[in-house]
């Protein structure tokens, strides 16, 4: 088998996200989660594209799959936190 290249999917899935096909890209970086299911930078893209889709239980959940449940909860506040004020300000969601 060839060897799996992480980064190759990572380039591929914000590539996907600039041309706003972000069903493919969630697609990729689920494939790179597979792979690497503590590969914090997939996680936090996936779960930019989950809320800027509005699948909000998609992306709560999607954190219990990243590990550790006391630092799973505190970055899932700050990160929705976040995104709502961005939109608040007008700014796109990552």
């Amino acid at each position: 088998l060839a060897p799996y290249f992480i980064h190759l999917d990572m380039i591929r899935a914000g590539a996907l996200q600039t041309l706003q096909r972000d069903e493919e890209a969630l697609a990729t970086l689920e494939m790179v989660l597979e792979r690497e299911p503590d590969n914090l930078e997939a996680h936090y893209q996936a779960n930019s594209l989950l809320y800027r889709l509005g699948r909000d239980d998609e992306m709560l959940k999607s954190y219990d799959r990243a590990g550790n449940a006391s630092e799973i909860l505190m970055a899932k506040a700050a990160m929705l936190e976040g995104f709502k004020e961005l939109e608040a300000e007008g700014k796109t969601v990552p």
